[in-house]
């Protein structure tokens, strides 16, 4: 356009100036999208290996409450927490571990998002046998629907408006990587349980 008006010797219009604003926006925001999701897809693509310790699941779930605290409150969730304090260990990666905690609460909060009352989230941790032990993470939310469901945890994938669909894909490769595995049920308008399968 500029190259046009230059030749043609005058100054460019009102309405060209404004298509080519419009445009300069457009190129703006494809930029902005395809740089994060690229940063999206190194995320996906580079989960470092989890160094292995006994870790006591009382202190990670204490972490990750407080760490949720003031949202909580914020948008008036209560939360319930079972048996996070018996004695439970797991064998994992602590950080690697709260990063999936931390995306399935998340989770669990935009579900209940469209909520006013009624918002709970339970975190309840079990002995499955000898060798194992599951932390369930369940939410009284909008629950995810039987053709989303085997989804889910496919990069990229998202049932939200504006969702990256990257955090349940990471959640399960990182308990993958661990030697464990993420699990859902769910049922549309009654919520979500998470539950996440540890070796002790």
């Amino acid at each position: 356009m500029v190259s046009k008006s230059e030749s043609d010797n005058r100054k460019l219009t009102d309405e060209e100036r404004t298509d080519m604003l419009d445009s300069l926006r457009t190129i703006d925001q494809r930029s902005k999208s395809l740089k994060e999701f690229v940063q999206n897809f190194r995320s996906v693509n580079q989960i470092p290996e989890p160094v292995m310790t006994k870790i006591p699941v009382g202190e990670i779930i204490s972490e990750v409450t407080h760490l949720f605290a003031a949202e909580l409150n914020k948008h008036n969730i209560v939360l319930h927490t079972e048996n996070g304090h018996a004695v439970h260990n797991i064998y994992a990666d602590k950080n690697l571990t709260m990063q999936v905690l931390i995306n399935l609460m998340k989770n669990a909060i935009e579900a209940m998002s469209n909520y006013k009352e009624g918002k709970d989230i339970r975190i309840n941790v079990g002995n499955e046998g000898n060798r194992y032990v599951n932390i369930n993470i369940s939410d009284s939310g909008c629950g995810i629907a039987p053709e989303d469901i085997d989804q889910i945890f496919v990069p990229f994938y998202s049932t939200k408006k504006g969702g990256s669909g990257i955090g349940l894909s990471i959640s399960q490769q990182i308990m993958q990587k661990q030697k464990g595995n993420i699990m859902v049920r769910s049922s549309p308008g009654r919520g979500s349980v998470f539950t996440l399968n540890f070796t002790c």
